[in-house]
């Protein structure tokens, strides 16, 4: 893994917000990163550019962490579920040297919605534990907004595995996460029953896409 790429693993501040009372903490999907995947074209990453000026008062977070799925250097083996706890541990920790209890909105894409979810689940388990330093984290989110989080899998994922078995001729090729996506996953079926209890008391916003994305070539997602 290269310097460069490592060095946008983590937490990364976007805005300190004025007097912050509330946490947005957003965290991308695959093959995405904490600072690009949330840009424009123009190079306006909405997250610092343009959502300060609406919630001057929120501290804005975005949290990077290896989800490429092919790479020229290495690409990670991670599992969903070291992702999740990774990032519930990481989240803790940062919160813990400020306000531990300030309330916290999630803005999660795509395969991130499933970290997301188990992170979640840990942290809820946490909450019964008497020394648990995650129990915070559960206690405190307030609301979760799914940019297109693939909740039963998704269809086009064969598609990509049998683009990375091409692709892993010439480079780095991870299929793990890409296989706990595929529609029906046994992954994510339980990932979905045990944050069902957790999640009943977040307020939540799904967004998807209403019409096809091109995958490849022409070839759309059904």
């Amino acid at each position: 893994m290269s310097k460069a790429k490592r060095k946008a693993h983590g937490f990364i501040e976007l805005a300190a917000g004025q007097d912050p009372i509330v946490d947005i903490v957003a965290i991308h999907g695959l093959d995405g990163h904490r600072e690009q995947s949330w840009t424009a074209e123009d190079g306006t990453i909405w997250l610092k550019d343009l959502l300060p000026n609406e919630i001057p008062n929120a501290r804005i977070i975005s949290y990077g962490y290896d989800a490429d799925t092919h790479s020229f250097s290495r690409t990670s083996t991670q599992t969903i579920f070291r992702h999740a706890e990774a990032f519930a541990e990481d989240l803790s920790r940062l919160r813990r040297k400020g306000d531990p209890k300030r309330p916290i909105i999630f803005l999660a894409h795509s395969l991130g919605g499933i970290i997301l979810k188990k992170a979640l689940v840990l942290c809820h388990s946490d909450a019964f534990e008497t020394d648990g330093n995650l129990r915070d984290v559960y206690a405190s989110t307030f609301a979760i907004l799914f940019f297109g989080t693939p909740h039963s899998g998704a269809n086009g994922v064969q598609l990509a595995e049998w683009m990375g078995r091409v692709l892993s001729m010439c480079m780095s090729t991870n299929d793990r996460m890409l296989k706990a996506l595929n529609r029906d996953s046994s992954e994510l079926e339980n990932i979905q029953r045990l944050y069902l209890p957790a999640g009943r008391r977040i307020n939540t916003i799904f967004f998807y896409e209403e019409y096809p994305t091109p995958i490849v070539r022409g070839l759309e997602e059904l």
